[in-house]
């Protein structure tokens, strides 16, 4: 009995030191992470002398609001930074709508072709049991490495073939088409993956006594594991 308060305090001591690096760590990294976001707020607001001042100006001098006039205008693209005027016209809401539509749009078919193709995966065993590791290593890949290609097959390939074949040179540089096609083909891995673990937890049991009730596969798929799987589906879409 007279050495239970003394192991208490030593573990009590231990836990307050362990608790305190703890704590320093977490704001460490908090300021590791929130630090680019202040500096990138503080820096809007600087003159552009200001951006590359050394020693770094951590608060702006004298604080502008004229990048955010330049952002908002709607004139030549480049024309101040070039000071000549040029036939391009650049508006921000414009570009924030190009990258709605396309984020939205890609990020729907690339949900809609997932769930189909998890749902194979996961019921049908496609490729073996190993086959979803490929899927999610596929996404692993770094996009400079496919970077290259694409743009030879969009700006070469496609165009020559569809001359031959078709007698119209088509392509898909610089077209809202080719850059979802790219997203939908670079986000799908993710989608089937995070899908997978969603599809894998509705029982089996379900679609089984739904198919004994004269339930096509579809109809299956339809109504009863989608359903089931609804949060899932958007949680994979917003992530």
């Amino acid at each position: 009995m007279a050495f239970t308060p003394r192991r208490r305090s030593k573990w009590t001591k231990r836990y307050h030191v362990f608790a305190y690096l703890r704590h320093a760590i977490l704001i460490l990294w908090a300021v590791i992470v929130l630090f680019p976001t202040f500096w990138m707020i503080s820096t809007s607001f600087k003159a552009s002398g200001e951006w590359f001042a050394w020693p770094p100006h951590w608060l702006p001098h004298q604080p502008t609001l004229y990048n955010y006039k330049q952002i908002f205008a709607v004139g030549p693209l480049g024309a101040e930074l070039s000071r000549e005027a040029t036939d391009q016209v650049y508006s921000i809401w414009k570009a924030v709508g190009d990258s709605l539509v396309i984020a939205l749009t890609s990020s729907l078919v690339a949900l809609f072709l997932g769930t189909f193709l998890a749902y194979s995966i996961s019921r049908f065993s496609v490729g073996g049991r190993n086959f979803r590791y490929v899927v999610l290593m596929i996404r692993m890949m770094p996009p400079i490495v496919i970077a290259i290609p694409i743009l030879m097959y969009y700006a070469i390939l496609i165009p020559h073939t569809t001359q031959l074949l078709l007698g119209v040179r088509l392509s898909l540089y610089d077209t809202y088409i080719g850059l979802g096609l790219l997203y939908v083909a670079t986000t799908l891995p993710f989608v089937i993956w995070m899908m997978l673990s969603f599809i894998d937890e509705v029982p089996y049991t379900l679609e089984h006594a739904a198919r004994l009730m004269g339930a096509g596969r579809l109809y299956t798929l339809g109504r009863v594991v989608l359903p089931l799987v609804a949060s899932g589906m958007v949680v994979t879409f917003l992530f």
